[in-house]
């Protein structure tokens, strides 16, 4: 008879469960209500048109995870048009090169092999002391070259920017090739009307070879393809389902004109990881709420770039692009002991920043650009390149200021830019 002392009734637990629910439901309700008279203004996030937007943001996202970003959503909107593609968007080709006679030639030549051709090419030289300026204007491209632009790819490629008429901007390494459609897959993935509007940044799959050697790094071009996934999913997975992908320079970044403008371009303080920064920033400004107008004012919150090509309205601008503010010395009279003590430079956040829902999408298309790898047999090969890669980065996300990566820089990356 010992086995009944286990037969108590099966529905014991759920009273408390029941009462819990019973209390829950109207007190949620009246919070919400509470909540939605509060602020009229607002469109609850339990509203069908926030949540119809959720789950199209969500199915759009596992539908880019292969990193296939051509591939239709999964949760269409009817409204949409995905096979309208502006033909008429004009693509400016920004190409950043310090001392680079050896390679821009072959490159600018390459590019004039490009079905359709881009509106121009423009080859930001810096403090470039050699033939680099030169070669350029020969082969037909528009050189900016200025002392006070300086060296810096982030600020020689403010600078092309800067003087650049094309819709679309591609930023080109001077020694990566692109494949002979570029300008149509740039328009692809950025001027094909509903489908395209939350995308704000392109790149392409990148493969590393040394032609010289006939040698190719598949090892870290694999590497580069997945660390553009896994680096987002690991330490921001919430950014990553809602589009963030983390890009890096010799993969040929490309963008419309206006939002790369709306986030006042690339940091020019970071002497290094200034792509991963701006795919940072564009997704969460998300797209230019205005494409109106042609004066232009690339607002770097200190240090800033002001752009005024011809008149028009001006489009809109961030509050705070989200960049590192240099305040330079110590104001005269500072005690440390008194004061606290100083810092030079001050990470500001982006503002303001848009809905999640409404953030920007990062994509990596399904076409490859061929890069040098001089530079990562430079640096010793696969394994010291991926350490200092990881070094560089991990750096950067946890808050180094520009000082730190200026020392990290100078410290593995010497003669590089």
């Amino acid at each position: 008879g010992g086995g009944g002392g286990g037969g108590g009734s099966p529905g014991g637990g759920a009273a408390p469960f029941l009462l819990f629910v019973a209390m829950a439901l109207p007190t949620t309700a009246a919070t919400c209500a509470r909540w939605a008279d509060a602020n009229p203004a607002i469109e609850p996030p339990w509203s069908p048109t926030v949540l119809r937007r959720a789950l199209r943001s969500t199915m759009n996202a596992f539908s880019s995870f292969s990193g296939v970003s051509n591939r239709r959503s999964f949760w269409k909107n009817p409204n949409d048009d995905d096979d309208r593609v502006d033909a008429a968007a004009t693509v400016s080709v920004v190409v950043p090169a310090l001392n680079e006679e050896a390679v821009i030639g072959s490159t600018l030549k390459h590019l004039a092999s490009l079905d359709p051709q881009p509106l121009e090419v423009i080859v930001a030289v810096g403090d470039s002391s050699d033939g680099t300026a030169s070669i350029a204007e020969s082969l037909g491209a528009v050189v900016v070259s200025s002392g006070a632009v300086g060296r810096g790819r982030s600020r020689q490629m403010n600078a092309g920017a800067l003087r650049a008429k094309g819709d679309v901007l591609i930023f080109l390494h001077a020694d990566t090739q692109l494949p002979t459609d570029a300008v149509n897959v740039a328009r692809r993935q950025l001027c094909a009307g509903k489908r395209t509007e939350r995308t704000v940044l392109g790149g392409f799959v990148s493969l590393i070879t040394v032609p010289d050697r006939d040698k190719t790094y598949w090892f870290l071009s694999t590497h580069n393809v997945a660390k553009t996934f896994y680096t987002v999913a690991a330490f921001r997975p919430k950014s990553f389902i809602l589009g963030l992908r983390c890009l890096f320079g010799d993969q040929a970044m490309f963008c419309r004109r206006r939002d790369f403008e709306y986030v006042g371009g690339f940091d020019e303080n970071l002497p290094i990881m200034e792509d991963a920064d701006l795919c940072v920033r564009m997704h969460t400004a998300g797209p230019c709420p205005l494409s109106i107008g042609e004066d232009r004012t690339m607002n770097g919150g200190g240090g800033s770039t002001t752009m005024s090509a011809s008149s028009g309205l001006t489009p809109p601008r961030l509050r705070s692009p989200g960049k590192w503010i240099d305040n330079g010395a110590p104001p005269k009279g500072h005690d440390e002991a008194r004061d606290g003590a100083f810092e030079r430079f001050v990470k500001r956040e982006v503002e303001p920043a848009v809905d999640w829902f409404a953030r920007g999408r990062v994509v990596l298309v399904n076409r490859v650009v061929t890069t040098s790898g001089r530079r990562i047999e430079d640096l010793g090969g696969n394994l010291k390149a991926t350490f200092v890669h990881f070094l560089v980065g991990f750096s950067w996300y946890l808050g180094a200021s520009p000082e730190r990566m200026v020392e990290i820089y100078n410290k593995y990356y010497s003669d590089v830019r």
